[in-house]
């Protein structure tokens, strides 16, 4: 019930943008009805159980009363006795009376215990090695080999993701993925930071597998900019360096600038010490993304990884970002997954992924002239935009 009363009040406006109120309002009604159903259970158990430990409290004494004073008036029974009897017996229902009044706190408490021991038994899928390789730096080299990769265990009628996925990424080298909806993208930067095992092949920085690495470690050599970023609450600063303190106030003050942050950020009250709400709710979403980007930039990554990232800002702030990121990105390894195509002409090397295949591969100009499924995308979005 109260999974569904925050749910129904962070999808508010969603729900009175559809007119969903009444039905929103009925499904609610039915879980509570539910759930009042289950309460009047636990009083009635509750109410039976109370007063029958009563009832029996009540016949011990009457039972000690009657045969303890016959033989109290027979002379045969200080009278001492009986009245320690009749305490003793009063203590012994005591504990009793108190487990059937919690009987109904025991109930919820298994019920909780229950979800937390299962979550506690849950086996982690991705582990690290037990002996992991030190990895000092990075040259940014990435290389996939033959990688095969599902959300679901393996098996005869496992749906795939990744089939076989083979390209390799030299350092400095800009490489774009594109491709049609549902083609493996975003499961291929998934795969990449090892959020989920991959079932077949392997994935190689500098020429060492991942999974001979902490996770940790190569992680920190790489930064990702979702299309969703999410920011904590508190200031705009400690987002920026995520509470690093080794990290200067210029060095995140230089990824604003180059990000083209810096301006809006400036004109917030108290600039860099602006108090952020939960999930950045006072910002639009385009400020949430340039703030996504100095901080993936704050921490000078070896490989940089941007999936969407310029779906949520618009086009002026997108060419903003596109010439600030022509000097970062100098140098630097990047792997840009995007759907708005004209954020990937400019990119030394083009992925295209069609049904977790790569189809294609090369230039702009290449895969123009291949006259397949590229061309095809470029044609279809900008015949949309026409």
């Amino acid at each position: 019930m109260n999974t569904l009363l925050s749910e129904n009040l962070a999808g508010m406006s969603t729900i009175q943008l559809f007119n969903r109120q009444k039905k929103n309002m009925r499904a609610f009604d039915a879980v509570n009805a539910s759930s009042l159903e289950i309460l009047i259970r636990q009083i009635k158990i509750n109410a039976f159980f109370m007063p029958l430990a009563e009832l029996l409290s009540a016949l011990a004494i009457s039972m000690a009363l009657y045969y303890g004073g016959l033989r109290v008036l027979g002379t045969t029974l200080p009278i001492g006795v009986l009245v320690a009897t009749i305490l003793y017996i009063q203590r012994f229902f005591e504990p009793l009376r108190d487990l059937s009044d919690k009987f109904s706190i025991l109930q919820s408490a298994m019920a909780s215990s229950e979800r937390i021991f299962g979550l506690l038994d849950r086996k982690e899928e991705v582990l690290d090695p037990v002996s992991p390789v030190q990895l000092d730096g990075l040259k940014g080299a990435l290389e996939f080999k033959g990688v095969w990769f599902s959300y679901e265990p393996q098996g005869p009628e496992t749906r795939w993701v990744l089939k076989g996925l083979d390209f390799q990424i030299q350092p400095g080298e800009r490489v774009a993925v594109v491709g049609p909806t549902g083609a493996g993208k975003t499961s291929l930067v998934s795969a990449l930071y090892r959020f989920y095992p991959i079932q077949r092949g392997d994935i190689l920085l500098d020429g060492l597998s991942t999974l001979s690495m902490r996770r940790r470690d190569f992680r920190r050599k790489m930064s990702l900019v979702p299309q969703d970023p999410f920011l904590f609450s508190g200031s705009v600063l400690e987002n920026l360096r995520l509470s690093d303190a080794s990290v200067s106030r210029e060095k995140v003050e230089w990824a604003c600038r180059q990000t083209q942050a810096h301006a809006f950020i400036a004109a917030l009250p108290g600039a860099y010490d602006f108090e952020l709400r939960e999930g950045g709710a006072n910002l639009s979403t385009g400020q949430k993304q340039l703030l996504a980007f100095a901080r993936a930039l704050v921490f000078e990554p070896a490989i940089l990884v941007l999936d969407e990232a310029t779906a949520s800002v618009d086009t002026q702030t997108e060419l903003e970002i596109q010439t600030a990121l022509e000097a970062l990105l100098r140098g630097r390894t990047s792997l840009t997954v995007a759907h708005r195509l004209s954020t990937v002409m400019r990119s030394d090397r083009i992925l295209v992924i069609k049904d977790g295949e790569l189809a294609e591969q090369g230039s702009h100009e290449a895969l123009m002239a291949l006259n397949g499924v590229y061309r095809g995308l470029i044609e279809l979005q900008f015949k949309e935009v026409a």
